[in-house]
């Protein structure tokens, strides 16, 4: 039977290995594998979702320059492998400008590199398959493998030129090492006479200069994608003959903001021994790398029964310039065994007591809200003792067991109960909330208090459970608000935020980014003032960037309350909706007579910023033309709303554009970025019968590309490659124009031509990638769904 792996401990080594560059082929070198692009889209897929582990800090850890795995002790002969002197050379490594120096030269920066080794067996026996690996301060930087080495025989490698190509050299002086049977897969008469070293000096740059905008060069780590423990996955499996075999998977990740234009390796070591090492080249921002099942690790390394520490660093010969250098490295402890251990027993999870809490929901200020406006969820103050005003409230049984019983919940007003609602049961989670229900009980000037009791009725008597009070003020006399008016300072001064979120990949809400959802608000209302004169704060619209626990629980609660309003004929439809919530960014709905938008903020600030632009979209067209918010859509009228969003999107991102005289859509020219553009396409047309999303991308170019009301906006299109702020502007005015009976028809004639246009939307997309462009001027990974995929 097959021996068993069994995890013991996952560790995230916070530590870059602050060691100079190399790369390496070692002969067991797996194929880098399937690239997955990580999208940032309007619909929330698994991989868009992925998400890194959290990193904790410690030690540096260095992997050793001598194996660690010891042969077991043979009896017999035995071969014995080390470097060598060749004749004519004066030592077994060499490093010099001239591939064929016999002895190591000064280096001069610009000219050629060139290493140059001998080896020999010098034991009683000829060696089997082994690997000679070269070392630079460290860290292998290329493995050698040979199939065998009869006793007496040499082998030389002269003028191997890749040293430049695998490491960045710094100014000083290194250490180069060549180790023989660098995995110790031989049994030798004499294990300490394996390795040479020598040192050299690296001239000095007079050029060398920090970074610019380090906080956006890219970054690579390792990551753990869905589905696995950690970046590091073992499995046992069935090799081609049949027989057991032990397969090892890795995932690394861009976590950056800009791409990366060169060679990227990653290092797979196990108990410090340098067991695989995986290549790619041009990472852009968020590209993750999923390797594909390699079984070669028995070929290389002897592994013994017992633990053995897998370690995965990325960037081991520090070739990338990245933006943190502390987070290349994720270590995980496994057991080799001969058979398994007995499963272990998990203990049940602990009930949570069952009673009656109260909760403040999403968007509300409290768990009792007095408004004096039906369907807004903060209290106003102060309210008035002059007309009706609306109470709110909330309560849950956050207990993992149902509470069956009826119950009563009362609503006191300075002690004296004005409002009751009985109820049934309350199961367990399960929320019980009323909204905008009339207070009728006349009210004095001054501050009132208002408390919320659960009554509830047992073989002894009643049992009251009070959930807590609140005090608002009432007045005569209301004072009237004005309207926010920004100067021209003011504006300059929100923009000025965006540069913290374009630098930013921490989610917006959490303590790294304690400001990020008032700055990306302040963004957005800088730009919504600068088209509209008007605050969005003054608009009938409330924002809220929320918690995904949040997004959650004010989809629940939305879609509960308007499930009890709504007729029967629309309610499977709206029922779908709501289903289907969970998988947005965010969305913008039309409740109570009040306009909201509610976004998942636990994303990077930028990301927020551009799903807050595609709302705005949809908030612009209910306000503009309303007809077009049927209560229940078809797919294709959905899809039609959506092209408006994306529309406006588009609009809104290059007026921020002008108002910042910056650029904030450009990319560079890598096949990573061609292979997006492709990859999205394809995509688009096969879920375009059920994903608006995906439909409504297309229908906008297909507007644009064979509407002949839309010339115009085609012509900036194709001259400027993408669409101006005014054309985009044009655009969307445009759509939002048509009557809610013309739009099913047009949708259907738009998309007998997408075929044909197909070409014509990957051509325009491609060609805004630049040649060449800075890592500091590359648009924020966050926005090239908007920068490269829309017109």
């Amino acid at each position: 039977m097959m021996p068993r792996w069994f995890p013991v401990q996952g560790i995230l080594l916070a530590a870059a290995l602050a060691l100079v560059a190399c790369d390496g082929a070692p002969a067991a070198e797996p194929t880098p594998n399937t690239s997955t692009i990580i999208p940032e889209v309007q619909d929330r897929s698994p991989a868009a979702s992925v998400t890194p582990p959290a990193s904790e800090n410690g030690p540096p850890q260095t992997p050793p320059s001598t194996p660690t795995q010891r042969a077991p002790e043979p009896t017999g002969p035995l071969s014995n492998l080390r470097p060598t002197v060749p004749e004519g050379w004066r030592s077994p490594l060499v490093i010099a400008f001239s591939p064929d120096a016999p002895a190591s030269t000064v280096l001069a920066e610009g000219g050629p590199v060139y290493v140059s080794w001998a080896m020999s067996n010098e034991g009683l026996t000829a060696a089997t398959r082994f690997f000679v690996d070269l070392y630079l301060d460290g860290v292998p930087v290329e493995r050698w493998g040979a199939e065998g080495l009869q006793r007496g025989d040499s082998r030389i490698v002269q003028g191997w030129s890749d040293l430049l190509v695998r490491a960045r050299l710094t100014p000083g002086e290194h250490e180069l090492r060549i180790v023989v049977d660098s995995t110790n897969l031989v049994a030798e008469s004499d294990e300490e006479d394996n390795s040479h070293t020598l040192t050299f000096n690296w001239p000095s740059r007079e050029d060398a200069r920090p970074p610019t905008a380090p906080a956006r060069l890219p970054n690579l780590a390792p990551f753990t994608p869905e589905g696995w423990a950690s970046p590091i996955r073992i499995a046992e499996a069935i090799d081609e003959d049949g027989a057991d075999a032990l397969t090892v998977e890795v995932a690394y990740r861009n976590e950056g903001l800009s791409s990366i234009g060169q060679l990227v390796q990653v290092y797979l070591y196990v108990d410090g021994v340098l067991a695989a090492k995986f290549r790619e080249r041009d990472l852009i921002a968020g590209e993750g790398v999923l390797t594909p099942p390699w079984s070669g690790l028995t070929e290389v390394i002897r592994l013994e029964p017992g633990p053995h520490t897998f370690t995965l660093t990325t960037d081991p010969t520090d070739l990338v310039q990245e933006a943190d250098e502390e987070d290349n490295s994720f270590s995980v402890q496994m057991v080799w065994e001969a058979s398994p251990p007995p499963p272990s027993m998990t203990p049940p999870e602990g009930n949570r007591p069952a009673g009656y809490t109260a909760l403040t929901p999403p968007g509300w200020d409290g768990f009792i809200v007095v408004t004096a406006d039906r369907g807004r969820l903060t209290a106003t103050d102060p309210l008035p003792t002059s007309s009706l005003v609306y109470v709110h409230w909330a309560l849950q049984n956050p207990g993992s067991r149902d509470l069956n019983q009826s119950y009563t919940v009362e609503l006191s007003l300075d002690g004296r109960v004005v409002g009751r609602w009985n109820r049934l049961s309350l199961a367990a989670g399960a929320l019980d909330f009323v909204m905008d229900w009339p207070l009728r009980t006349p009210v004095n000037p001054g501050s009132h208090r208002l408390a919320l009791t659960v009554r509830q009725q047992g073989g002894t008597g009643a049992q009251l459970f009070p959930l807590g009070q609140r005090t608002f003020d009432w007045s005569s006399r209301i004072p009237q608000t004005t309207p926010r008016r920004y100067t021209d300072d003011e504006i300059r001064a929100s923009l000025r935020r965006l540069e913290g979120l374009l630098s930013s990949s921490a989610g917006a809400l959490g303590p790294q980014s304690p400001t990020a959802v008032e700055d990306v608000i302040a963004v957005a209302d800088a730009v919504y003032y600068s088209l509209y004169g008007v605050s969005m704060a003054d608009e009938p619209l409330d924002i809220h960037l929320l918690s995904d626990e949040s997004y959650a629980l004010w989809g629940d609660i939305q879609c509960q309350d308007t499930l009890e309003t709504i007729s029967a004929e629309v309610r499977p439809s709206f029922e779908q909706s709501c289903a289907r919530l969970q998988g947005f960014s965010g969305f913008t709905a039309q409740w109570r007579g009040q306009h909201h938008i509610v976004a998942h903020s636990q994303r990077p600030p930028v990301q927020v910023l551009a799903t807050l632009a595609h709302e705005l979209g949809h908030f612009r067209q209910a306000v503009t033309n309303p007809d077009l918010d049927r209560e229940t859509p078809s797919h294709a009228f959905r899809s039609f709303r959506e092209a408006q969003a994306y529309a406006y999107q588009a609009f809104f991102f290059r007026t921020l554009e002008s108002l910042t005289a910056q650029d904030l859509l450009v990319y560079p020219l890598l096949h990573g970025y061609e292979s997006y553009v492709d990859q999205h396409l394809e995509t688009w047309v096969s879920s375009m019968g059920t994903s608006e999303h995906s439909l409504g991308r297309l229908v906008l170019w297909m507007a644009l590309l064979t509407d002949p009301e839309l010339r115009r906006a085609r012509t900036v299109l194709l001259d400027n490659r993408y669409l101006t702020a005014e054309a985009a502007l044009e655009v969307f005015e445009y759509l939002v124009s048509f009557s809610s009976d013309e739009v099913e028809g047009y949708v259907a004639r738009l998309l007998q031509g997408v075929q044909t246009q197909l070409p014509a939307v990957q051509a325009v997309a491609t060609s805004r990638l630049i040649s060449g462009l800075p890592y500091w001027n590359e648009g924020s990974p966050y926005l090239r769904d908007v920068g490269l995929l829309l017109p």
